[in-house]
């Protein structure tokens, strides 16, 4: 069910309220209904802006582009190479600490969150204050302590979407961020179990959206399973000493920064795969 007014792509007016909108009413919304936030188009001055709106929402991501006028590099962000979506599985809710605020009108980001299907989250903020402060940045703290239903655990990685540093945080720390109307980020959590924690495809908004499941096999053995392949990023505090498809035992090149415990793992194709993390 549509969640919002229309996407007025000639009205700035609307841009930010677009979003406003449909997460609040996606609060309630979503308990019975699939929000749908509407479409959007990817050359546009916010863009980028609504592309990220639609890859946190949980909702269906469509465009209606003029012909010929379409921005590839944008749409690969929230789309696989075979048109398909990493859509979260809930419908996109605002945080418990802007409930009662007015993204619109207040010196506060929309911040809303969304849960994956095998153990990530994602959290945005989005600056929707464009028509009472056109000019002025908005800054605001977030923490991985804000996503309702987040499973308790003694740290999360968190990385944001374009960063190649992901962060090692408690629930409760939290972390600022200053935008300017019309400017977003999205950050991958994911609980940290024995060392690791899945983050997801590289280049793409809700990239941890890529795992169906994942979890440990054994002490020193790690699976997920994912939608399709790319460039698959983890947190891990130790070096595997290999990783390899699990259909036919393939060991795949992977990259391991041992200062930011970043470890990334090349997977081919845009075929479902698993792979076996090994210590």
């Amino acid at each position: 069910m549509r969640t919002s007014t229309d996407f007025f792509p000639d009205s700035s007016i609307s841009w930010g309220p677009h979003l406003v909108l449909n997460a609040y009413n996606s609060l309630v919304w979503g308990e019975a209904i699939q929000a749908d936030w509407d479409m959007f188009k990817s050359v546009h001055p916010w863009a980028a802006f609504h592309a990220a709106g639609r890859a946190i929402s949980g909702g269906p991501v469509y465009l209606s582009d003029e012909p010929d006028k379409h921005d590839f590099e944008l749409i690969r962000k929230v789309a696989l190479p075979d048109g398909r979506i990493l859509r979260p599985v809930d419908c996109a809710r605002p945080t418990k600490d802007i409930l009662f605020r007015d993204p619109q009108t207040e010196s506060v980001l929309l911040k809303v969150f969304n849960r994956n299907r095998a153990g990530t989250y994602i959290l945005g903020a989005f600056n929707c204050n464009w028509l009472l402060k056109p000019e002025e940045e908005i800054s605001d703290s977030l923490a991985a302590g804000l996503i309702h239903g987040l499973p308790k655990a003694a740290a999360y990685a968190v990385l944001e979407y374009g960063s190649r540093e992901p962060r090692l945080l408690r629930r409760a720390e939290s972390w600022r961020v200053a935008l300017a109307p019309g400017g977003f980020r999205l950050y991958t959590v994911a609980p940290l179990e024995h060392g690791l924690a899945p983050l997801g495809a590289m280049g793409l908004y809700n990239g941890g959206g890529i795992f169906s499941s994942c979890g440990w096999e054994a002490d020193q053995s790690y699976r997920a399973a994912l939608l399709s392949g790319g460039e698959i990023a983890f947190y891990s505090e130790r070096k595997p000493s290999k990783v390899e498809l699990i259909q036919n035992g393939t060991e795949l090149q992977f990259d391991y920064n041992a200062d930011t415990k970043f470890l990334t793992v090349e997977v081919d194709g845009v075929q479902p795969a698993e792979v076996r993390i090994t210590y």
